[in-house]
């Protein structure tokens, strides 16, 4: 157990001091203090919250969800400016590298798990998406929580594991909408791991946490779901 502890910290020291390093390799570059594309619409959603636009009325909301920008309006909250929540993502997606060696370490033996976090701790686009004002840090990180609770459903199930599965992944559809594919997917894993007894709780965690922000996009946008799908199949 001490071993793995000291992979844990050592895991989650060398991913931030990395991540650390390339926001002061990129602390004097243009983008670094101007927002531009989706960081700047993550930003003006964040400011309409601040403003107390709760219903964000602004068609900018058709392509993003909720969650990362009221993020945003949190950190500004409590003073954070934009060196202090790419600080933040810093520490998110170093915890998300100890998270991806926690996952590997239920399903492989060693060395696998460790080898599976220095990977993510060095690799280039978790390191450059985490220095950057988007939902991706975020949303890997909610997707990793989420994969530990379905776990946990299976290892140690109960009623609220379950309902606590279905909170995350109704926070993860908030964050990136696409991921509601991921439904029916953790449907199977609770059904094929614990058969029927779990899908009722978990319904009713995500249906909690979905049901407010699908009826108010359904209100204010016409649509569901944020949906950019033209430009999306351009790119």
């Amino acid at each position: 157990m001490f071993t793995n502890n000291r992979y844990i910290v050592a895991l989650f020291l060398l991913a931030l001091i990395l991540r650390l390093a390339y926001l002061v390799e990129i602390r004097d570059t243009l983008y670094f203090h101007t927002l531009i594309l989706d960081a700047e619409e993550y930003y003006y959603l964040a400011q309409a919250l601040l403003k107390g636009d709760w219903w964000l009325t602004t068609h900018r909301t058709y392509v993003h969800g909720p969650l990362y920008p009221a993020l945003l309006a949190l950190l500004e909250l409590g003073g954070a400016g934009l060196v202090a929540t790419r600080l933040f993502q810093a520490v998110l997606g170093a915890l998300s590298c100890v998270l991806l060696y926690v996952i590997a370490r239920r399903f492989f033996p060693a060395p696998t798990p460790l080898l599976t976090g220095l990977i993510a701790v060095g690799y280039w686009p978790f390191i450059l998406y985490n220095g950057e004002l988007l939902a991706t840090t975020l949303t890997i990180f909610i997707e990793l929580l989420l994969v530990i609770q379905l776990v946990r459903c299976t290892d140690r199930p109960s009623y609220w594991s379950a309902a606590g599965a279905g909170v995350l992944l109704g926070l993860l559809i908030e964050t990136r909408s696409n991921t509601l594919l991921l439904v029916p997917v953790a449907l199977w894993w609770l059904y094929h791991r614990t058969r029927s007894r779990l899908l009722v709780p978990f319904c009713v965690g995500l249906c909690a946490v979905l049901a407010p922000f699908l009826i108010h996009n359904s209100l204010v946008q016409g649509t569901p779901l944020p949906f950019q799908g033209a430009w999306s199949f351009y790119m």
